[in-house]
């Protein structure tokens, strides 16, 4: 663990010895933390910030504004999404169970998770409820 309590990198990859080649998991393990590092931060500042100024209340009142306050919630609730999914990612990784699909316990294959390094369900789970398979 570095001075953080953050495992390293060499300590994840044996867990996945057979699984998935060394390369795979540095890149799940970069994009994982990358993203949480970048994220944290916006999430805590927006539950600082209240989501509209006194002025931006009055325009309302007044009918105007309402699309960009709207626009500005859903944004905040999808990057509260995003951090929760890649925290979610980077326990399993963390865990060693980073390959298994939350859904059928199944192996998400190596492309796809180096494609989409917090994917939790492998592409068969994925397209069963509908979902875009990348």
């Amino acid at each position: 663990m570095d001075n953080q309590g953050t495992p390293l990198l060499t300590e994840i990859i044996p867990k996945y010895e057979g699984i998935y080649p060394p390369e795979t998991i540095e890149v799940v393990y970069s994009y994982l933390r990358n993203r949480i590092v970048n994220l944290t931060p916006i999430v805590e500042a927006n539950k600082r910030v209240p989501l509209i100024t006194a002025i931006e209340r009055e325009s309302c009142e007044r009918g105007k504004g309402e699309e960009e306050i709207e626009k500005r919630s859903k944004n905040n609730t999808a990057t509260k999404k995003v951090l929760a999914d890649c925290e979610v990612a980077w326990q399993k990784l963390v865990d060693g169970t980073a390959h298994l699909c939350t859904e059928c316990g199944g192996e998400i294959d190596k492309d796809r998770k180096q494609a989409v390094p917090a994917a939790g369900r492998c592409k068969e789970c994925q397209e069963k409820i509908g979902l875009l398979v990348f």
